[in-house]
């Protein structure tokens, strides 16, 4: 099971790092002057469906919903083109070092599982580090974990 969360964890860390939070997926362009549409030109997601693919496969269908169509989502398929909003590009500050992080877990079912990774939260002035706790919740969607929330 711990290996199972462990691929969760470091996926949903590509989603924080290179999809939704921090960076976004590398993009070109604006497809139009009077837009702020943009290309996404990424290797991994050549399309709009293999990103949703990706994000289903990681989050409940209630948190992928939100992810890829919310009012904050980024991405979109635009007339056959797999585009992000540059509107809703906001990178954040982030300073929590995941490298060596453990995971516990808190209370396990054959349907759900309850359990928080620490990792290091860094303090840039003085470049000291504590440990932070993150709560998260997989749950057994047909045979398959996915976890509840994105977690940053």
């Amino acid at each position: 099971m711990l290996n199972t969360l462990a691929d969760l964890v470091n996926k949903n860390l590509e989603c924080v790092f290179s999809i939704f939070v921090v960076d976004p997926l590398p993009f070109g362009m604006h497809c139009e002057d009077d837009t702020s549409l943009a290309p996404v030109q990424s290797e991994k997601f050549e399309t709009f469906s293999d990103l949703e693919s990706f994000v289903r496969s990681i989050y409940i269908d209630s948190e992928a919903d939100a992810l890829l169509y919310g009012d904050r989502a980024r991405y979109l398929d635009f007339e056959g083109v797999f585009c992000i909003d540059m509107k809703e590009l906001f990178g954040v500050g982030y300073y929590i070092n995941w490298d060596n992080s453990r995971i516990s877990i808190e209370n396990q079912t054959e349907q759900e599982c309850r359990f928080s990774v620490t990792a290091q939260e860094i303090d840039i002035t003085d470049q000291t580090s504590e440990d932070i706790d993150f709560d998260f919740h997989a749950i057994n969607v047909n045979g398959s974990w996915k976890l509840s929330k994105l977690v940053y």
